[in-house]
């Protein structure tokens, strides 16, 4: 049975209580962040641009993250976080928290987590954005019904990753990111041609709009 042919679950269930987290999703377009709190409850959520792409943009980020994170605990004095999680785009080594590859934000090999760690001064949780996503859907969403899908994210980028057997297969980084599938002969911001995310994106569809 595919995921189309099931019935759709019930609401999404709570977070539910745990410690209290500082949360950064960064994308090619924008940075979502917000305050978990202990009971599991979002405060604070925003969006704030992302930095633009160049070999110093990871430091440019963690400035970001830093002002981010100041401003949250200023907004919610009552709340002080454990520890913090962050999720980047693109090519990633989530266990030695490295940032492989990222065409939309233009990085290449940046040490994320530990730069994170040591800027925010908390421990950080390090991944991939569409691999948490998905590992969401599994846990509280709507795959929640199934061992097995393919979760597939359409932003700045094309990005997707597999649930197999009721767990992430990551494939170095590399497993479900589609939109580096060469289809055709155009250019592409990564370096290669005929990618898909250069022409089925969000970003590329809004930019032959214009």
């Amino acid at each position: 049975m595919t995921a189309a042919l099931a019935p759709t679950p019930a609401g999404p269930r709570s977070l539910g209580p745990g410690p209290a987290v500082l949360a950064f999703d960064v994308g090619g377009t924008d940075v979502k962040s917000a305050l978990v709190d202990r009971s599991g409850t979002l405060r604070g959520l925003r969006r704030t641009s992302s930095p633009e792409p160049g070999a110093d943009s990871p430091q440019r980020l963690l400035d970001l993250l830093v002002r981010l994170a100041d401003d949250l605990r200023e907004d919610h004095p009552g709340i002080e976080p454990d520890a913090a999680g962050l999720v980047v785009p693109g090519i990633v080594d989530a266990p030695a928290g490295i940032a492989v590859f990222s065409s939309n934000l233009g990085w290449r090999d940046a040490p994320l987590r530990d730069l994170a760690t040591a800027r925010l001064g908390l421990p950080v949780a390090f991944d991939h954005d569409v691999a948490t996503g998905s590992w969401a859907e599994h846990r509280i969403g709507g795959a929640r019904p199934f061992d097995d899908a393919v979760v597939l994210i359409i932003g700045t980028g094309v990005a997707g990753t597999l649930i197999l057997d009721g767990r992430l297969h990551a494939g170095g980084g590399y497993a479900g990111e589609i939109g580096h599938s060469p289809l055709g002969d155009w250019p592409c911001p990564c370096g290669a041609r005929g990618c898909l995310e250069a022409v089925a994106s969000a970003g590329a569809i809004a930019r032959r709009y214009r």
